[in-house]
């Protein structure tokens, strides 16, 4: 397992089986707001760019394309539209 931030291959979209097309981890910046999609519970959560020091600090790559995290297994994002406003704190 590597540090997120360290280099890999990722680069492949994930799909989450809720049908929502995500893009890959490696185009992920957590310093801007999008939804995240854990496999783990396969529902898709609001990420807020304030998580953004945590996350470089303790993600950690699972495999090429899931990413451990606070209890959450991330395998893609999606960027929220302008002005759209999700669920979640």
């Amino acid at each position: 397992m590597r540090r997120f931030g360290q280099t890999s291959n990722m680069g492949v979209s994930a799909k989450s089986k809720t049908g929502l097309a995500n893009d890959p981890w490696k185009t992920f910046d957590p310093e801007k707001r999008c939804r995240v999609h854990d496999e783990l519970n396969d529902q898709m959560i609001e990420w807020r760019p304030r998580c953004a020091t945590l996350y470089q600090e303790y993600a950690v790559e699972q495999d090429e394309w899931v990413i451990a995290w606070g209890g959450l297994l991330l395998d893609g994002w999606t960027e929220v539209a302008s002005g759209h406003r999700t669920g979640g704190q």
